[in-house]
């Protein structure tokens, strides 16, 4: 049999962007077209507490046919390997319009408000829903070998995650063009909105960082090695490890959602993240606040080959992680230092660094996404 090829050609890719997606779930079927948001979906997920999702396979890899025989075991594996990440999942399947074409069974795993997509918003491997149910437009069926649960795991990089810390520098910071009075600032989690500060009248911002309950997500399962020889990337592994993902409320409940907040760079950077990677992306920085239950060191360089959906154009995402944790509240950072340039011009982010920040950082603004 011939080796599978990667990027799969250009046609198969289409044939995917042109399907349609079904989710099962609570007793009905919820079809999903990539570009049209789903407020069904987005029930669905809100019921299960979850902000993000994806749809993977462990069917036909790379649109290589399979025996029946081996798509059952790879998928075996893949629900193997989501359940060891702790994911909600739901049984989905996927094909064309017409019926000629299906491949069933799919997987779509979400993961909880508390945790987050970590990785640059181009890279998604497979598809990725927000809140609003809107798919990520990659789709990827992914060869999962039973031998190894974790790295079948990675290989499919069911999750990618970009999180951030806390420093005071920025605690008084204002918003950008703020005329929404006073207002709340906080982040999801599984059990609902926790606050976490302030916006006063004239867009200041100012953080009371709480204390976080126990979760059952950790530093290890949160970054799980990339590394061939399947070492751990982070040290200790068992530390606690809650992200946040910022919003602002008119009420002090966090009902009244008005948008999103974002310490970046730049608005080109908030652009590019709030669209999913559709938009281009560029140079600069983008930021978020986590809670380590204790120290810990994060030290890893990634490569990901990244195909991004134009003939067969493809390179490869390298992410370089230098993350000294502090027990506490830290400020990730997430720097964009090289791009890669589609032959329609589109950009990607091919080099990203990953550190805290320590102490004030030059050119970082708040800046409010209306929703």
């Amino acid at each position: 049999m011939d080796a599978p090829r990667y990027p799969p050609p250009a046609a198969m890719m289409q044939s995917f962007a042109d399907a349609v997606y079904r989710v099962h779930g609570d007793g009905g079927v919820i079809p999903l077209r990539i570009g049209q948001p789903s407020p069904a979906m987005a029930a669905l997920m809100a019921r299960h507490g979850a902000r993000h999702g994806g749809l993977v396979t462990g069917e036909n890899p790379f649109g290589q046919e399979k025996s029946p025989a081996e798509n059952a075991a790879a998928n075996e594996a893949l629900r193997a390997a989501i359940d060891d990440l702790g994911l909600v999942r739901v049984t989905s399947d996927g094909g064309s319009e017409d019926g000629t074409w299906n491949e069933p069974p799919a997987i779509t795993p979400w993961q909880a408000a508390a945790k987050s997509h970590a990785g640059p918003p181009g890279s998604c491997p497979a598809h990725e829903w927000r809140a609003a149910a809107r798919p990520c437009v990659r789709e990827e069926s992914a060869g999962v070998r039973p031998s190894s649960r974790r790295s079948a795991a990675m290989r499919i990089t069911l999750l990618a995650l970009a999180l951030v810390a806390v420093p005071p520098a920025f605690a008084t910071d204002k918003i950008e063009g703020w005329s929404h009075g006073e207002a709340y600032v906080f982040t999801h989690t599984p059990e609902g909105p926790m606050r976490l500060g302030q916006v006063a009248a004239d867009g200041r911002v100012a953080f009371d960082w709480p204390s976080v309950p126990s979760t059952e997500q950790t530093l290890g399962a949160t970054f799980p090695s990339c590394l061939e020889s399947g070492e751990p990337i982070v040290s200790p592994a068992s530390p606690e490890f809650w992200p946040t993902s910022l919003f602002v409320a008119s009420d002090d409940s966090g009902d009244q959602e008005l948008g999103g907040l974002h310490l970046v760079s730049s608005p080109d950077v908030v652009a590019w993240k709030a669209s999913y990677g559709q938009e281009s992306a560029v140079e600069g920085a983008w930021f978020q606040y986590v809670h380590v239950s204790q120290a810990a060191r994060l030290e890893a360089r990634c490569v990901m080959p990244t195909y991004t959906g134009e003939d067969e154009d493809m390179y490869e995402q390298v992410t370089d992680y230098a993350v000294q944790f502090e027990s506490g509240w830290n400020l990730m950072r997430n720097d964009i230092t090289k791009l890669h340039t589609a032959p329609s011009g589109k950009t990607h982010p091919a080099s990203i660094r990953v550190t805290v920040q320590d102490g004030e950082a030059e050119g970082v603004r708040w800046v409010f996404e209306t929703y």
